[in-house]
């Protein structure tokens, strides 16, 4: 490109010509989403007729843009405009957040036996994420959020947890509900004198 600009009256109308670097449009960028995601793509749009370069270690070091970039780390990309004479003409930075790599982990952590009346809140524990979580247990189609209620039987309890990008894992605890023995009191109450 021309990379010069010849102003004829810019020296006090005497008419010579005075060499001035040209104003050139910064790069631009656009990312494929702005909510959490594992990864995401940057697509830059350079002026023409330079030498497009990026750069997503802030600077350190630079690659010639060919084509989109994925990252899966959170990061400030540079972008800049190069010409011929390795002058940087523009630049432009855009800072990529919200990434969330990690799989949340749910809990069934208790006894394979319990008794009819005791309190378990169901997951007994779980990790989050940085996209944050749900969850819910279940026995069959019923959704359940402690024990207290369940009756003398055999129940498989199943957990699932899921992240804001759509990470997920579970917990499987099947158990026994037994009737109380006779003469236990309610967990809570003082025993009798041993």
């Amino acid at each position: 490109p021309n990379n010069s600009i010849n102003n004829t009256n810019t020296d006090g109308g005497k008419g010579r010509s005075v060499q001035t670097k040209p104003q050139v449009e910064a790069p631009s960028m656009t990312i494929s989403t702005k909510d959490y995601a594992e990864t995401k793509t940057i697509t830059i749009k350079y002026p023409e007729g330079y030498t497009n370069e990026y750069s997503i270690d802030l600077g350190k070091t630079w690659s010639k843009y060919t084509d989109s970039i994925t990252v899966d780390k959170e990061t400030t990309i540079f972008a800049r405009t190069v010409d011929n004479e390795g002058n940087v003409m523009s630049a432009s930075t855009i800072t990529i957040d919200q990434i969330d790599t990690e799989t949340p982990t749910i809990e069934l952590d208790m006894n394979d036996e319990i008794t009819v009346g005791d309190e378990i809140t169901l997951p007994t524990g779980y990790t989050s994420t940085k996209s944050g979580v749900k969850y819910s247990c279940k026995i069959g189609e019923e959704e359940i959020t402690n024990t207290k209620d369940l009756e003398v039987g055999e129940y498989d309890i199943i957990c699932t947890i899921t992240n804001g990008v759509k990470k997920s894992s579970d917990a499987n605890k099947h158990i026994i509900v037994k009737e109380k023995e006779s003469g236990e009191k309610d967990e809570g109450n003082d025993k009798e004198n041993e």
